[in-house]
């Protein structure tokens, strides 16, 4: 239930009911394993649930002490699953808290521990981070280990696609190559998927004009435009990061334009 109310665009409600559910397990004396299981599953979808909402400044104090508890859990109850989330909620937190280096090392750390599903998402942030560290070295083999991976990658999770797709585009785009971006981005939009990766892909769109904008290019006043209304559809007002960081991009865009 946490899960579909996340990714059907309702992280805040997710937040509220995995509070109650928490109420509901915690006050045993004695936490068998399936109890220990439930939690983990529970820290691990409200710290995502946070992660999709928080801002850089609060997102660390939200989600480590529920990453904690959730690798516990998964360690005592030797439960693949939980480790596998909790992991990579740890790297999501240090990258929206833009500490890219911690999120790096620790997600590299992990890498060979979980499964192919999870190395895909892993390989999301990691080319941000080697990307906002300037690393174009790191970055290249991380984008050459996430090819590899996609093309062994039996499952068609369409979000994880996207989602790699859009963290491709903003990694060319901060590194220079725009058009690049755009060509991976006219990709992504093709797919279909819950309203968080279609809100991360027009994030990405806009931040290729941000990046023309920073690099004094021409920008398309017109397709920004567009693309900006599009942004504003109400099932992505649940998304606050996104939002707040179009918002930036755009005001900075604009105050270039007067």
């Amino acid at each position: 239930i946490l899960r579909l109310l996340r990714k059907d665009g309702h992280p805040e409600e997710a937040i509220s009911l995995s509070q109650t559910l928490e109420n509901v397990v915690t006050p045993k004396f004695y936490l068998h394993n399936r109890d220990k299981r439930i939690l983990g599953r529970i820290y691990n979808e409200k710290s995502r649930a946070f992660g999709e909402t928080s801002s850089p400044q609060k997102v660390l104090k939200l989600m480590s002490r529920l990453n904690e508890r959730a690798i516990a859990f998964g360690e005592e109850t030797k439960d693949q699953d939980i480790l596998n989330m909790a992991y990579m909620n740890v790297g999501g937190a240090y990258y929206v808290a833009k500490k890219w280096k911690d999120s790096s090392v620790f997600l590299e750390s992990k890498f060979k521990q979980v499964d192919t599903q999870t190395k895909l998402e892993f390989m999301r942030t990691l080319l941000l981070d080697y990307a906002y560290q300037k690393d174009y070295s790191g970055f290249k083999e991380a984008l050459g280990r996430t090819i590899r991976l996609i093309n062994n990658y039996n499952n068609d999770n369409q979000a994880i696609l996207a989602s790699i797709y859009e963290s491709i585009a903003r990694s060319l785009s901060i590194f220079g190559f725009v058009k690049e971006a755009r060509n991976i981005l006219e990709e992504a939009d093709k797919l279909s998927v819950d309203p968080f990766y279609s809100s991360q892909i027009l994030r990405g769109y806009i931040f290729t004009f941000y990046t023309e904008k920073r690099r004094n290019m021409r920008i398309d006043n017109d397709r920004l435009k567009t693309v900006f209304n599009a942004s504003r559809k109400t099932k992505f007002i649940p998304y606050k990061r996104h939002r707040n960081q179009i918002e930036k991009m755009i005001k900075e865009i604009n105050a270039s334009l007067v």
